[in-house]
C-alpha cells in the first residue's frame, strides 16, 4: 500500500468548572436526589478561548478529510502522493493554534479579570491556577511512521509463512477495499447534500456549500490510492459540473441547476450500482 500512518493529537484547557454549590442547589429546588443533576460553569468567556478551538478545528478536518481510518488506534493512513499537499494544509493550523496559546498565556490575567465579570456571583479565583500550572494543558502534535516491516518472516517455517502471506494480502486487499468505499461515501454524502439542496432551494445557501464540494474534488485524486478507475470517473464528472461555478451564477440559472440536479442525482444512483457504500 502506497501509505503512511499518521496521528494527530490535540489537547487544551478544560474550560468548565462544576459548581458544587449551585449543583445543590438546583437540586434542592427541584426536590431531587442530591446527586440528580450537577451544574457546570464555564471558566473563560468564548472569546477567550476562541482562536485555539478555530485552529482546532480546522487542523481535525483537514486531517479526517486526507486520511483514511487504519485498526491501529488513532493512527490513520495518508496515501503518500496526498503528503506535501496534506502537510501544506496542516502546517498553518498547527502554527496557528500554537500562536492562539501563546496570545492566551500572555493574556491570561486580563481573561481572568474578563471572565469575573462574565460569571458574576459565579466566578471563583481559585479555580484559576497560576499561568505557568496551565502551560502544559495545551498541545499539538502531528506524527509520521511507516506502515510496520515484517522482518520476522524470514524465521518463519516455508508452510507458515505461505499461510501468513496468504493473511496478510487478504487484509491488506480488504484495506484497499475500504479505502475506496470511504472515499465513494465520502463522494456521496457531497453529491447527496448538493443534490437535497438544489431541491430545498438555493434562496438561503452560502458560497461555502460549493467550497466543500470543489475541495473534495480537489483532493480525490489524492486519495484514490488503488487508482480506481469508477472513482476517477465520478472525479471527472464532479469536476466538469462544478468547475468554476460560483453561487451567486448558480441562484440565478435556473436551467444549469436542472442540469446539476439530474446529474447528482445520477451519480448517486451510479455510486449505489456499483456497491461501494
Amino acid at each position: 500500500m502506497n501509505v503512511i500512518l499518521t496521528r494527530l493529537t490535540i489537547c487544551e484547557l478544560n474550560n468548565h468548572h462544576r459548581d458544587q454549590y449551585r449543583s445543590e442547589l438546583i437540586n434542592q429546588i427541584a426536590k431531587a436526589h442530591q446527586k440528580a443533576g450537577r451544574f457546570d460553569k464555564v471558566k473563560f468567556p468564548p472569546t477567550a478561548l476562541g482562536p485555539i478551538r478555530s485552529y482546532r478545528t480546522k487542523a481535525r478536518k483537514i486531517f479526517y478529510d486526507n486520511t483514511f481510518p487504519y485498526e491501529r488506534g488513532s493512527w490513520a493512513a495518508l496515501p503518500t502522493k496526498n503528503f506535501m499537499r496534506f502537510r501544506e494544509l496542516m502546517e498553518p493550523q498547527i502554527d496557528g493554534f500554537r500562536k492562539s496559546v501563546q496570545d492566551f498565556l500572555v493574556s491570561y490575567d486580563a481573561h481572568i479579570r474578563a471572565a469575573e465579570i462574565y460569571l458574576g456571583e459565579m466566578f471563583d479565583l481559585e479555580t484559576y491556577p497560576p499561568v505557568d500550572d496551565i502551560k502544559d494543558a495545551f498541545s499539538i502534535d502531528l506524527e509520521f511512521t511507516p506502515l510496520p516491516e515484517n522482518n520476522f518472516w524470514a524465521e518463519l517455517p516455508a508452510d507458515a509463512l505461505s499461510k501468513l502471506q496468504q493473511e496478510v494480502e487478504r487484509k491488506n486487499n480488504e484495506r484497499l477495499k475500504a479505502t475506496t468505499n470511504d472515499l465513494a461515501n465520502r463522494i456521496y454524502t457531497a453529491v447527496k447534500g448538493i443534490h437535497e439542496r438544489l431541491h430545498k432551494g438555493l434562496k438561503h445557501a452560502k458560497s461555502g456549500v460549493l467550497t466543500e464540494v470543489n475541495t473534495l474534488i480537489e483532493t480525490i485524486p489524492l486519495l484514490n490510492i488503488t487508482d480506481d478507475p469508477r472513482i476517477d470517473e465520478l472525479h471527472t464528472k464532479l469536476h466538469l459540473l462544478f468547475n468554476q461555478i460560483e453561487m451567486p451564477e448558480l441562484k440565478k440559472d435556473a436551467t444549469l441547476q436542472d442540469v446539476m440536479k439530474s446529474q447528482t442525482g445520477d451519480m448517486m444512483k451510479q455510486i449505489n450500482q456499483w456497491g461501494l457504500l
